[in-house]
């Protein structure tokens, strides 16, 4: 039958007993939590596992709940499975497409999503499932439905099984006999055909009567599981349109075969002889080759699986080295029977007229009548209860089989047999032969419910701290349900030793043990910073002798805080009188005086020097009106440089804050680079902590009841090197919280 592209797609999408939808979950802002001592929080239902948080989910279908939480790691690949609820694939059998129309509908939209991290950064999904009221803008009874059809289907499950009473004993030639006639109720839906639509799911078909080619195709798979065949729906092309069909297993071959039963008058079949449509029955790989108008295009499908060559009615290759001795009524037939499949040996398939054609008839069995008596005869309630044996020689080799043929109705005493005991994961098998007339049957014993017990874990480490409740079950493992409540988890460090003590310039380190599992860490100590300094290495200067301004040093360690600076020497220079003289130049008169300067230290004399004085002009006589300055030589003597100062800290408050913290605020000062603080238990500061700080600063992990001493200071830089001022006054404050 024609079929429109996107049906086919549709198709192919429902024949696998569901649809992928994307899940429109609402996700929450991740929450950090487990951030600080005393914090808990509680993950319910915490599963490890696809497999837990499957049965988690089957559980709460089989008990009607709706609502419940699934949380799982965040990076777990299996998280979108357990979103989509796709293990009730796996529930009943292929092709029950009322799964995907309501119940994975129901977990694709009724799945809200919160995330959470621990505090060593390992995060968390919750799932909360909502499944009557799910998030699609409507209101859905799913369960409702789902528990519905999964009754029809249940239903058609015992009415197949009813038209084969003798399932154990059929080949599988029979069985797929029995299954086309069981379908021959199913209907080709053409007007959903020529609307366009698709009816592609077991349930329809069977429940209600319709489908079209996948909805045949899964109706098949279905009932083929129940009788215990191998079966896989195929998807192909003809000439003309796309299609689905069935391959089937026989004999450890895969066959392919047409489900679609119609007879020619189009008309509800009155008896079993019914037709296939498009003669693909039992046909190996070869029939594409030997038909036109019908050709099938699925050579992927039969590389993959791979289909056989040849038909089914020419294989030849079953091992009848077995035997079967069948009863009708009170007589008996003995048959070879394939080893295999349990295939009677025949004559083949019987055909009509037109060869591309095939009745759905039983074969023609070959056998030899078995030699039958009666062996005994009884009553049963209202029933007469007659006992047969057959006996047959082939081959030199004598058979025998007994049989019970039961005319009426019987009132069955029963005594029973356990065959094999029902667990929580198994049915049992119970035998039950009646007392009074020996009749012997079989029942199944129903699966137990499990024994759930509950299961307490604890962790108390450092770097993890949880409770764990799990509830599953004590004889097959089945996890209910397990509950994490999560703490806070850190080390409890303590001092332990020095590593390394500080000094004046360098870091010095600290090592802390942890109380509760022994590991260890190195914390560095802040420079002590140089304390009180003096002036070192004064020189005064001479004339003969450079001096110098003084190093500025550190009284703890001796090292150079300010590097001095060289004095130059410089002489008492004093100018003395040479010589007085007059000369003439260029028609002027000048008086002249000689100077040379001399040192009054050392009476060094240094290089002369004129100072001329204008008198007049010679030919006139006349003299200046201003008299001319006199040149002095100045001294080149330097005074020393001047020293840095750095002003005294100081606290402008301190007090404590919760978590056992004590916050300050210095006061600025004036021309500083930085400041240190310093704290202790005791008043002369023994064993005191220094940090580098601002103006403000958070000094932690103090404790509680202890009084503390706090000091600062100011420093500058001069060069590569700190110089530090005086320690404040020290502030008193006293851990309360």
């Amino acid at each position: 039958m024609r079929k429109k592209i996107t049906a086919l797609a549709m198709c192919l999408c429902m024949s696998v007993g569901m649809i992928n939808f994307q899940v429109n979950a609402v996700q929450s802002d991740k929450i950090n939590i487990l951030e600080n001592e005393g914090d808990t929080y509680t993950l319910a239902n915490y599963v490890t596992s696809l497999e837990e948080a499957q049965n988690i989910q089957r559980t709460n279908l089989r008990e009607g709940i709706n609502k419940y939480t699934i949380t799982i790691d965040a990076d777990v690949e299996w998280k979108d499975e357990v979103k989509k609820g796709t293990f009730v694939k796996t529930y009943d059998g292929p092709g029950t497409a009322y799964y995907a129309n309501d119940i994975l509908f129901g977990f694709s939209y009724g799945c809200t999503e919160r995330k959470y991290a621990s505090k060593n950064g390992k995060e968390y999904i919750c799932l909360d499932f909502n499944l009557e009221e799910y998030t699609s803008g409507l209101k859905s009874s799913c369960l409702a439905k789902f528990k519905e059809k999964r009754e029809d289907m249940l239903e058609e499950k015992k009415q197949l099984l009813a038209t084969m009473p003798n399932l154990n004993e059929m080949s599988d030639y029979d069985k797929i006999l029995g299954i086309l006639r069981y379908m021959g109720k199913v209907y080709y839906d053409y007007d959903a055909y020529y609307a366009g639509k698709t009816v592609d799911d077991a349930y329809t078909a069977l429940v209600k009567g319709k489908a079209t080619c996948v909805g045949f195709t899964n109706a098949f798979c279905y009932l083929a599981e129940i009788a215990g065949l191998t079966c896989k729906g195929e998807m192909g092309e003809t000439s003309k349109d796309n299609h689905a069909w069935v391959a089937v297993k026989i004999c450890g071959n895969w066959y392919e075969l047409e489900p679609q039963a119609v007879l020619r008058d189009g008309k509800k079949p009155t008896d079993y002889d019914v037709n296939l449509s498009m003669s693909l029955f039992l046909r190996g790989a070869d029939y594409s080759q030997k038909v036109g108008y019908y050709e099938l295009n699925s050579n992927k499908f039969r590389e993959e699986l791979p289909v056989s060559k040849t038909d089914y009615m020419e294989y030849s290759g079953h091992d009848y080295s077995s035997h079967d001795i069948v009863w009708n009524g009170s007589e008996a037939t003995f048959y070879k029977k394939c080893k295999v499949c349990g295939e009677h040996e025949s004559n083949g398939i019987r055909k009509n007229e037109r060869p591309v054609y095939y009745y759905l008839v039983d074969r023609e069995y070959i056998g030899t009548p078995c030699e039958v008596e009666k062996v005994s005869e009884s009553k049963c309630g209202e029933a007469t209860v007659t006992k047969y044996k057959a006996s047959v020689t082939v081959d030199g080799k004598e058979y025998t089989s007994e049989h019970t043929v039961i005319d009426g109705k019987c009132s069955h005493v029963a005594d029973e047999k356990v065959i094999k005991e029902a667990t929580c994961s198994e049915e049992g098998v119970v035998q039950k032969t009646c007392e009074n007339c020996g009749y012997v049957w079989t029942e199944s014993i129903p699966v137990k419910e499990h024994t759930y017990e509950t299961y307490s874990e604890s962790v108390d480490t450092c770097s993890e701290k949880y409770d764990m409740e799990t509830v599953k079950c004590s004889v097959c493992g089945t996890v209910k349900s397990r509950t994490m409540k999560m703490y806070y988890a850190s080390h409890d460090y303590e001092f332990k030793e020095h590593k390394t003590l500080p000094t004046c310039t360098g870091e010095g380190e600290d090592v802390y043990e942890c109380k509760k599992c022994g590991a260890e860490k190195t914390e560095s100590v802040a420079a002590l910073g140089h304390g009180e300094t003096e002036l070192r290495n004064v020189r005064q200067a001479t004339c003969i002798e450079d001096g110098y301004t003084g190093d500025l040093c550190c009284k703890v360690c001796g090292e150079v805080v300010v590097k001095g600076s060289v004095i130059k020497g410089v002489h008492d220079l004093k100018p003395e009188k040479i010589e007085e003289k007059d000369v003439v130049e260029n028609g002027r008169k000048y008086h002249v005086t000689v100077w040379r300067d001399r040192c009054e230290i050392c009476g060094e004399c240094f290089e002369p020097y004129e100072n001329k004085e204008y008198v007049c002009d010679v030919e006139t006589g006349t003299a200046p009106t201003t008299a001319p300055t006199t040149a002095v030589r100045p001294t080149t003597a330097k005074k020393p440089e001047k020293t840095t100062c750095v002003g005294k800290g100081s606290i402008k408050w301190a007090k404590n804050v919760k978590r056992c913290r004590i916050k300050l605020k210095l006061n600025k000062v004036a021309g500083a680079k930085g400041y240190q603080i310093r704290y202790a238990t005791n008043k002369k500061f023994k064993k005191a902590v220094i940090r580098n700080s601002k103006l403000s600063y958070t000094i932690g992990k103090l404790k509680k009841g202890k009084t503390y001493y706090v000091k600062a200071r100011a420093y500058i830089k001069s060069g590569k090197n700190k110089v530090y001022g005086k320690w404040s006054k020290a502030k008193k404050v006293k851990i309360k919280k």
